[in-house]
């Protein structure tokens, strides 16, 4: 007995906390999402010793860049439509045209994808040149450059991504060797 009301409590908690979840308007979304990029272009300010007026002037130009960069992927997101994100069904239960359709889907989702891709990559060159007056190439680097390296890449050593091979030595999407193209699993 107190197993099954402990497991209805739970079911009950649980199911409360996803509801809230979805209940977040994407208005608290933005304001969250504001109030980190707002913390971000600070701390950056703080790592590039700006001050005073120079530190106001680029936690502008940062939320500009970081809100015109996130634009593209948003627009892409909205435009994906409720049956792109149902349940499929699957192969053998599909018809020739439902098969079809759905390669057709695909392709024009990875046109999609591109195009934002393409704009954020706009928008990334054009910022560049603004941060480029101020800024210094390290500085640059730390607002351009790669994602946040783990602990090992910062160290010189290869990430376990790479299989410790190097992006084209096999593994995970690399050109040869296990998964790669023409390996187990590539293409």
């Amino acid at each position: 007995m107190k197993k099954t009301i402990l497991l209805l409590a739970v079911a009950l908690f649980s199911t409360a906390a996803m509801a809230q979840g979805e209940r977040r308007s994407n208005e608290d979304r933005a304001k969250m999402r504001a109030e980190m990029v707002k913390n971000q272009a600070e701390q950056l300010a703080k790592d590039f010793d700006l001050k005073d007026d120079a530190k106001t002037a680029f936690v502008n130009l940062y939320t500009e860049y970081q809100n015109e960069l996130m634009a593209p992927m948003a627009e892409r997101q909205r435009g994906e439509n409720a049956e792109e994100r149902g349940e499929r069904k699957k192969l053998s239960e599909m018809s020739d045209e439902e098969i079809t359709n759905r390669i057709k889907g695909a392709f024009e989702r990875q046109e999609k994808m591109i195009e934002a891709m393409q704009k954020r990559l706009d928008v990334q060159k054009k910022y560049y040149a603004e941060f480029g007056k101020t800024l210094k190439p390290q500085q640059l680097m730390k607002i351009f450059g790669q994602q946040r390296p783990s602990q090992g890449q910062r160290d010189g050593q290869r990430g376990p991504r790479d299989g410790g091979r190097g992006n084209f030595g096999g593994g995970r999407g690399g050109f040869g060797g296990n998964g790669g193209f023409g390996g187990p699993g590539g293409f």
